[in-house]
């Protein structure tokens, strides 16, 4: 009678911890990865590592597609391609600085190096910190961004334009272009924000780096300039669907 009645108790037990561990696994897949979903998007993004020309921008167009590794952990593959709708030109920055080497001397013939992207691949892991806010129907939060990224890259040099200089043009003038394949690592970060799980926001900020020739600023030194880090910054902005 006794071990009937052990023998009861343990399938009782037995099925009440079937039954839990059932349950959690429902709950788990309700509210884990499968809540989760796969994000595409579409964006926009800078074409040259100059940041302050507001035009060079929105020539970057982007296809993003954010797949789910854990919670709180992305992985994200994303392509951009460059259209200019404008021809290209120095930025400001580079305006005013080849125009104080000049002014300094004239016969320096001090070149500024710059880069502009014809096209980028790229994945990156991007990582949620700092937990989620809700406002009303929005929720949004903080990411850490890491991975690497492949561009076809040409290389200008922008040096003084000593001719004359009609007003409303450029005082800098850009050297024969000189194309490549870059390899760069990234890291940054990125904000989004999601309306209802479906519809989203996603902005981002991020650093490409990579080891390279040092600018080299004085083309009539014929002095070995050595290597350096190359640091290309990048600003990027996406429309986000949940699949």
């Amino acid at each position: 009678m006794f071990r009937h009645g052990l023998a009861l108790t343990c399938a009782v037990c037995a099925a009440t911890w079937s039954g839990e561990a059932l349950a959690t696994e429902a709950e788990a897949s309700q509210g884990g990865l499968v809540g989760l979903g796969i994000e595409l998007g579409l964006g926009a993004r800078n074409s040259t590592d100059a940041l302050d020309d507001p035009s060079r921008i929105a020539e970057g167009l982007r296809i993003v597609g954010r797949m789910p590794l854990s919670e709180d952990g992305t992985l994200v593959v994303e392509g951009t391609l460059f259209v200019r709708t404008a021809p290209l030109v120095a930025s400001s920055t580079a305006e005013v600085l080849v125009a104080i080497s000049h002014q300094g001397d004239p016969d320096a013939g001090f070149q500024l190096p710059f880069t502009a992207d014809s096209w980028t691949t790229g994945a990156l892991v991007d990582w949620g910190f700092g937990g989620r806010s809700t406002l009303g129907a929005v929720e949004c939060g903080p990411r850490l961004l890491g991975g690497a990224e492949l561009r076809r890259a040409t290389r200008y040099n922008a040096t003084y334009n000593d001719t004359w200089v009609v007003d409303g043009e450029s005082t800098v003038a850009l050297s024969a272009p000189e194309k490549g394949l870059l390899f760069s690592f990234v890291a940054g970060l990125a904000f989004d924000a999601w309306v209802g799980d479906w519809a989203g926001l996603r902005v981002g900020w991020y650093s490409r780096v990579r080891p390279g020739q040092a600018p080299d600023y004085d083309p009539n030194d014929d002095t070995d300039v050595g290597t350096t880090l190359e640091n290309n910054p990048v600003f990027a902005i996406d429309l986000m669907v949940r699949l």
